[in-house]
């Protein structure tokens, strides 16, 4: 199987919990396409969005 050129598509931010292994939070930046495309840019990294926007 062949893929496709590797992009960014989606954006993850975890918050952990203090003091413990575990993860407090996780919001996900998949349908925000301004964000992909700032952290994408910031690191230098091609891009994809969903084509959708919660805005």
């Amino acid at each position: 199987m062949t893929l496709g050129p590797e992009v960014v598509s989606d954006v993850l931010r975890l918050r952990g919990a203090h003091g413990a292994p575990l993860i407090a939070e996780l919001k996900g930046y998949y349908f925000c396409p301004e964000v992909v495309a700032e952290v994408a840019g910031g690191l230098g990294l091609p891009f994809k969005t969903s084509g959708v926007s919660y805005f």
